[in-house]
């Protein structure tokens, strides 16, 4: 226990059994608010293990909270598959006395590992959460889980059946009053259509999600809808205003505190192309001179 600070530590002195473990479990929630992740796991694992010592005797709450401290310290620490397989002795364990808890840690379990690119896995708890009868569902949670399942089927290129899964959120959404919601789900509808080379739908949707972002102000989606315009542009062969909008999106993410890299890349790869298609050869070659440069510095370790 190294990395617990010497204040800490010394709470512990003296103690044994569910009084230790009770004392370790409040020590993890301190640590993990100073960001000191690794204590918290450890001191986490030590609570469970004691826990499970004491066998029957043990608040199953107890254990519960000390499984959800454990995987939320080992996303912290981006130990992605390590939370996943936490959360899934959690779900195993909470299975016999909490339906709600067991589905809480199964839900987990998958978003770690999304957060690990195991997107296969993931989809697989995804799907066995919303097939499973005991569930019942509020709209909006049935909603962001159609969305999971999507985005799932977009890294795994299935974007069909993505879409499938976000028009099915979209309809919830639009039903809970939610056009937030609905404008980042037609974000994404669009790109799947821009994938599939279907300019037609693309367009559609790319205009019903500019349109909530310029109507709401709001930057974030104004960020991510110019991208999806721009690439409906490209589909429809409207190069100049493909550029215009890729630009526009480029321009907005700059002023972020953090951009999001893979837009940027997107934008990037979008105005190569539109630029080759209308013949500025030059800008399109320094575009892919910059992304090639730029990709392989971000590979290399210095």
């Amino acid at each position: 226990m190294n990395n617990i600070p010497n204040e800490a530590w010394s709470q512990l002195e003296g103690l044994a059994g569910e009084e230790r473990a009770d004392v370790c479990l409040n020590l993890s929630y301190s640590q993990f608010k100073s960001s000191n992740y690794f204590a918290a796991q450890i001191l986490c694992e030590s609570a469970l293990d004691i826990y499970f010592n004491l066998g029957t005797q043990c608040d199953t709450s107890k254990i519960q909270d000390a499984y959800k401290g454990l995987s939320h310290s080992l996303k912290h620490l981006e130990k992605f598959e390590e939370a996943a397989e936490i959360s899934l002795q959690a779900a195993e364990y909470l299975q016999s006395f909490d339906d709600e808890a067991h589905r809480e840690a199964l839900h987990s379990a998958a978003d770690s590992y999304y957060s690990a690119n195991l997107y296969d896995s993931a989809l697989s708890l995804y799907i066995k959460i919303l097939v499973n009868p005991m569930n019942i569902f509020e709209d909006l949670s049935l909603a962001r889980l159609f969305v999971d399942i999507a985005f799932c089927h977009q890294e795994l290129g299935n974007y069909l059946e993505s879409n499938d899964y976000l028009k099915n959120a979209r309809k919830l959404f639009v039903r809970a009053l939610e056009p937030r919601n609905v404008a980042f789900v037609d974000e994404e509808i669009a790109l799947n259509y821009f994938h599939l080379e279907n300019a037609t739908e693309c367009l559609k949707y790319a205009k019903y999600c500019l349109d909530y972002a310029i109507m709401l102000s709001d930057k974030p989606r104004l960020i991510y809808s110019h991208n999806r315009m721009g690439l409906a542009k490209i589909l429809n062969l409207q190069f100049d205003s493909a550029i215009s909008h890729l630009n526009r999106c480029k321009e907005l993410s700059a002023k972020e505190q953090k951009s999001d890299f893979e837009l940027i890349v997107t934008c990037e790869r979008a105005l190569e192309i539109a630029y080759r298609s209308t013949g500025k050869i030059a800008e399109a070659e320094a575009i892919a001179r910059r992304i090639t440069n730029v990709l392989a510095s971000n590979q290399e370790v210095h």
